[in-house]
């Protein structure tokens, strides 16, 4: 199994307009839900790896079984969804 993360940040402005506006909120969203549809396709597309002893590697194409794509409204560890430790330890800290 390969496990391939991807992190795309933007400037703190446009949480902070999307925080004050509805609209830019919306158009937020669908631009980052647009932007992980992009970079899974690629992925899928493009996504390769080497078998073979060294020196008789051939590349070959990965299947992509499964993707992922989840958004965070801070930059901290505990709004990276399943990487964050438990509250009571983070609170603790």
């Amino acid at each position: 199994m390969v496990v391939v993360v991807v992190v795309v940040n933007g400037p703190k402005t446009w949480s902070l307009a999307a925080s004050l506006h509805p609209e830019i909120a919306t158009a937020d969203a669908s631009a980052q839900e647009r932007a992980a549809g992009e970079i899974i396709g690629w992925l899928a597309e493009n996504f390769t790896t080497r078998i073979g002893p060294r020196g008789r590697q051939v590349q070959v194409s990965v299947a992509v079984e499964a993707a992922l794509a989840g958004s965070g409204q801070t930059s901290t560890p505990s709004s990276w969804v399943g990487s964050a430790p438990d509250d009571d330890a983070a609170e603790a800290r």
